[in-house]
């Protein structure tokens, strides 16, 4: 039975002759539904810019249009924006649109890496080296980590060959990249858990060429986005030398870093969003992960595009 309420409403909207279309009510209930969605996703933090984050990706945009420098999204603008480290708005779009600026330069000198098609890449790596990278969870204070395991790597084949090295350089790139997909994640950064448990003195130095190699093709401003947490996964003697380094380091890099030789040295990871091969319990095929993450990136960055223009009107 109908209420009055609603049939005030539908005759509102279908006319007097609701009585015979009672589907159309229940049409008018979806709509009403599809419309409070569409407000709780007007709202949504993962999709909606804060008033001071709108205003500094408005100036950006403005800077890229008058510079002539492209941009694939109002995303892409918003995670340079974000993820910038400066004090003061102003600094922050000027740093922001340097670092946009060297990405684009960045793609132009390494174009053989980028002219490689991203799909092969990434069945390249999930077919050869199935090992080097792991799907992960919320590892840590709802911070998405890359999972990287570097140590069971033959450095010598990976290094000697140009097409693995930019594949497999443009594989770390993408799944780095969705680490971070709406708004939220972008202002919480991003961690990484590294094992190099399976480097000795006897293959260092080849380990040691493949980093440098690999760190050329996707360091610098390639990296967008706040790098929050660092877990390193190393043999008791290697991590006596790498202490010296760090012992050296900014403070705010060294409190960010933590060495280990198993997950009990990490007490404030959340195993149950670790890999399985790091002694966690997450269990996600990587390409799962990929076409999952990249869904609803692609949803995130519609909703987000739509409250960047909502908000220039």
């Amino acid at each position: 039975m109908m209420t009055v309420a609603t049939k005030k409403e539908a005759e509102s909207v279908y006319g007097s002759r609701y009585e015979t279309v009672e589907g159309k009510i229940d049409q008018l209930e979806l709509e009403k539904k599809s419309e409070a969605a569409t407000i709780a996703m007007d709202q949504d933090p993962r999709f909606t810019f804060t008033d001071e984050e709108f205003k500094c990706i408005l100036q950006l945009k403005d800077m890229c249009a008058t510079e002539g420098v492209k941009y694939n999204s109002i995303f892409e603008l918003a995670k340079y924006q974000i993820g910038v480290w400066s004090d003061g708005p102003s600094k922050r779009i000027e740093n922001a649109f340097k670092n946009l600026k060297k990405r684009r330069e960045f793609e132009q000198k390494h174009s053989r890496m980028f002219s490689h098609d991203l799909v092969d890449s990434i069945n390249m790596m999930v077919d050869n080296f199935p090992d080097f990278y792991a799907a992960s969870g919320l590892v840590q204070s709802n911070l998405r980590h890359v999972a990287v395991n570097v140590g069971d790597l033959d450095f010598k084949r990976v290094i000697s060959d140009e097409a693995i090295m930019d594949k497999m350089a443009l594989f770390y790139l993408e799944v780095t990249r969705l680490c971070t997909i709406d708004l939220e994640e972008l202002r919480r950064g991003m961690g990484v858990i590294t094992d190099y448990r399976g480097v000795g003195f006897y293959n260092m130095y080849p380990c040691l060429k493949f980093l440098k190699s690999l760190t050329e093709l996707t360091a610098g401003p390639t990296h967008a986005t706040r790098l929050k947490k660092v877990s390193v996964l190393m043999p008791p003697a290697l991590s006596k030398f790498v202490n010296l380094g760090i012992a050296i380091a900014p403070k705010k890099l060294r409190s960010r870093i933590s060495l280990g030789y198993n997950l009990d040295n990490f007490k404030e990871l959340d195993l149950s969003q670790v890999p399985l091969h790091y002694g966690g319990s997450f269990e996600m095929h990587t390409q799962e992960w990929i076409n999952m993450r990249t869904r609803e990136h692609e949803s995130a960055k519609l909703h987000i595009e739509k409250d960047f223009h909502r908000r220039v009107k």
